[in-house]
């Protein structure tokens, strides 16, 4: 079945190549590896723009050609080279699924997605870490390998930063590696906080990194995390409680800033944040791999 998905998603990549748009693209990069000029796209803003100079540094014309023609361009260059790859990667089979949708998705993305492939776009570097197989899709979260920063011990509130400490040497079995999940930014109108699909997407980071027996566990930061969000939004007050009764750690880190999602689509959260009832905290999750792993054994319903 994956092996199908392999010759399939291809066949779109190369067909989606083919279109005229990207012959300039194409012209341009001559002799150029897609795939290394995408490694070094990271989250920071600077790494994106940079691609824009491409045109001028090729030596080409740069009103020839379109920047949105010149990101996805990359990215199925990328894709193209990756795809072999695909199959050796230590996670679930549910994972390189999801991999290969997002490869197809590059090749088709349909209508009312142009703005995703805005190389000043955030959701640009999480596809370009897609595409070289640095960031990875679990359905409502992606994950990469990362750790934790040990300047973040300073952020937690101070009668809390023993017990981090603690926690990340006793239970995590050190700072790094670890897998750091994310919201998919790459989906915009997607209702990421179902309850089931988060519980389900955390499934398959968890079988995934069952096949990583380095990483010491699973860690995350945002401000869905937060133990006070219940308060304004009960519908989330699930999400801390998850990991504190599932062998996981929770605090939080200081102010959530107003670009972190925080207000988005809540009027609600807004109202209070305006009535001073509520000022957003950023939440810091750790969750040990050994409690990740015997949570997932507890729930094969997500499978």
């Amino acid at each position: 079945m994956l092996h199908q998905q392999v010759i399939s998603v291809l066949e779109l990549c190369r067909s989606a190549l083919q279109q005229a748009e990207f012959v300039p693209v194409h012209e341009m990069l001559h002799g150029l590896n897609a795939f290394a000029i995408l490694r070094e796209v990271g989250d920071d803003a600077s790494s994106r723009t940079a691609l824009l100079k491409l045109p001028s540094s090729a030596g080409s014309d740069e009103r020839l050609v379109s920047p949105r023609a010149l990101s996805r361009y990359l990215l199925l260059r990328s894709a193209e080279t990756a795809l072999p790859l695909i199959a050796a990667l230590p996670v679930s089979d549910a994972v390189k699924s999801l991999i290969y949708r997002e490869f197809g998705f590059f090749a088709t993305p349909g209508r009312g997605f142009e703005t995703l492939f805005d190389l000043t776009n955030y959701s640009f570097s999480a596809m370009a870490k897609i595409a070289t197989l640095r960031r990875f899709p679990a359905g409502p979260l992606d994950w990469e390998v990362s750790g934790l920063p040990r300047s973040w011990l300073l952020k937690v509130p101070r009668k809390r930063v023993s017990g981090l400490l603690s926690f990340v040497l006793m239970e995590m079995k050190g700072f790094s590696p670890a897998l750091f999940t994310h919201v998919a930014r790459h989906r915009p109108g997607r209702l990421v906080f179902l309850e089931k699909e988060i519980k389900r997407s955390y499934y398959q980071i968890i079988r995934s990194m069952e096949l990583q027996p380095a990483v010491k566990g699973i860690l995350s930061s945002s401000w869905f995390y937060s133990p006070e969000i219940g308060r304004v939004s009960p519908h989330l007050d699930w999400m801390p409680r998850f990991f504190e009764e599932n062998g996981g750690w929770v605090s939080t880190m200081g102010t959530a800033p107003h670009n972190s999602g925080v207000f988005s689509r809540s009027p609600e959260r807004m109202q209070s944040f305006k009535n001073k009832e509520f000022t957003p905290k950023l939440g810091l999750v750790l969750w040990p791999r050994r409690a990740a792993l015997d949570w997932a054994r507890r729930h094969e319903e997500f499978n």
